[in-house]
């Protein structure tokens, strides 16, 4: 029994592996962004730097330093021109995941072991 377990949960992880790999992407234009284009401005009043004991950290100057630091980077990218977008799509994934666990949970009942 633990044998046919095993092949199932092998199985799924391949089908996941598998739709991971064939969904393309749209590929965005990369830009490197500086002050100009308002590099900096990631921090308002309702949205302050992040502190540990005494030091500061600055997103902009540090970059995603640690993982407290996540939601600075989610702040930047939404605030880019195309943040809307990025937003959209970020907070689907985890959706979007979970559908495609079902199916291959439903399709591995059709694979004989």
């Amino acid at each position: 029994m633990p044998r046919k377990t095993n092949a199932r949960l092998i199985f799924l992880w391949l089908i996941c592996l598998a739709f991971t790999l064939s969904v393309r992407s749209e590929r965005l234009p990369i830009k490197i962004y500086t002050s100009a284009d308002g590099l900096g401005r990631v921090y308002n009043s309702s949205f302050t730097r992040s502190k540990t004991g005494d030091k500061t950290w600055d997103y902009c100057s540090a970059g995603v330093a640690h993982y407290g630091m996540l939601a600075d980077f989610l702040q930047d990218i939404y605030s880019r021109p195309q943040g809307a977008y990025l937003q959209t799509n970020i907070m689907q994934n985890a959706e979007m995941f979970a559908r495609m666990w079902e199916k291959a949970v439903r399709k591995s009942k059709d694979v004989p072991l």
